[in-house]
């Protein structure tokens, strides 16, 4: 039987969710896109839990603090608090479905975190889809779309690029798509240094892209506003990659 719950401090709680029996062989657990780009996957997200569970999996999908659910302002969040949010998800995972090996799905810049606690946790192994393996060069090409949307809404961007990233660099939080962006956790996405720990795990970590021959990108920034009810392509290739 689904169900939604809390984990983790009850100051600052995690918001989870889950389906699938108790005694699965496999299970996954499901890290919800950054900020905004959880809004326009959440639907999709809750559906892929439940087509894992009708097909005899456990699922458990977690908002990291500071997305959807869970508490906490993007503004505030850092790398390690990301961290320990997937450990969170991972004990979670464990305790619902203590017989299941464990394999681990995150999005775009949640990638980095999977793959730093893969180094300390049990894991069998790791699905990553449209991974910000480059941070910085995913996070100008949002800056993109952003002020875009900004030409669009006012008549001019106000500020470039250059001067987004410059205000991270001194620490201070930017706006993108309406959601403060952490200085602390930029800086630490660019130092995991992703590339290299993606390489480093090997078969263990598949990288999937969204795209017209797989499935949309329900977290992409560009499809920001866009709401997928379900995407049955995803819950094919995401079940397809957890039985192989």
């Amino acid at each position: 039987m689904p169900t939604a719950a809390f984990a983790g401090d009850p100051l600052a709680p995690v918001f989870t969710y889950a389906d699938g029996p108790d005694d699965a062989a496999l299970a996954l657990l499901v890290v919800s896109p950054l900020a905004s780009e959880a809004v326009g996957s959440r639907r999709a997200l809750v559906q892929l839990v439940r087509a894992l569970a009708v097909r005899g999996h456990g699922a458990v999908l977690i908002d990291p603090r500071g997305t959807g659910e869970s508490a906490g302002e993007p503004e505030d969040v850092t790398f390690e608090a990301l961290c320990d949010d997937l450990r969170l998800g991972l004990d979670e995972l464990a305790r619902r479905f203590p017989v299941a090996r464990r394999h681990l799905l995150a999005f775009r810049y949640a990638s980095a975190a999977a793959l730093a606690v893969a180094d300390d946790e049990e894991l069998a192994r790791l699905l990553l889809i449209d991974p910000c393996l480059d941070p910085q060069a995913a996070l100008r090409q949002d800056l993109r779309h952003e002020i875009t949307r900004r030409v669009m809404r006012r008549g001019s961007a106000g500020e470039t690029r250059d001067d987004l990233l410059a205000q991270l660099d001194r620490g201070e939080p930017i706006v993108v798509d309406g959601q403060r962006v952490s200085p602390a956790l930029f800086a630490g996405l660019v130092a995991a240094a992703s590339a290299q720990a993606l390489e480093s795990r090997g078969t263990q970590a598949t990288v999937l892209k969204s795209g017209r021959s797989t499935f949309p990108g329900v977290h992409a920034h560009a499809n920001l506003g866009a709401f997928f009810d379900s995407v049955p392509a995803l819950d094919a290739a995401v079940a397809g990659w957890l039985e192989a």
